[in-house]
């Protein structure tokens, strides 16, 4: 059935806007049973490669279907704009707003780019709040020997920066 329908887009070019290319060309099955029909399509005479995973704009995608590596992936490149900005987050001459509204255009697009197509776990959740409770007590000047709950951070932030 899928095999099908790839050779119905390959045999009808005129009526879509682009055309498939067989060199560039992958397929993904996503969940457990790929079929015998995934291992035969061929595009432009080229077999098309099947693959279990694969980045398109940005976002890791897996053929299981869950997005751990991706999430891990972009809670890199968040921290690596975090603390691209460290100058900002030390500075006595910004207010806690203005710092927020860095974080919020720098960091969290950086960290929710694509999130909308997440499955994400409960452990997944945890990560992501984890990391944002990280930053949160960074732009607040609160270091770990404090020794301040994660509760009064959230209080905290919620009363000033809203």
């Amino acid at each position: 059935m899928p095999a099908t329908v790839c050779q119905a887009l390959v045999t009808a070019p005129q009526c879509s806007a682009s055309t498939l290319r067989g060199q560039k060309t992958k397929l993904q099955s996503v969940g457990s049973d790929s079929g015998p029909d995934l291992l035969n399509v061929v595009v432009d005479g080229n077999p098309v490669d099947l693959v279990e995973c694969f980045t398109y704009l940005g976002s890791i995608q897996k053929s299981d279907g869950y997005c751990r590596s991706d999430i891990t992936c972009r809670i890199g490149l968040a921290s690596s704009a975090m603390s691209s900005l460290s100058n900002i987050w030390s500075t006595k001459h910004l207010s806690i707003q203005t710092k927020v509204r860095v974080y919020q255009a720098m960091v969290l697009s950086v960290l929710l780019y694509a999130s909308e197509m997440w499955t994400s776990l409960a452990s997944d959740m945890r990560t992501i709040e984890s990391f944002h409770m990280k930053c949160q007590r960074r732009i607040l000047g609160i270091r770990w020997h404090d020794l301040v709950r994660n509760s009064e951070v959230s209080l905290y932030w919620s009363r000033t920066c809203v």
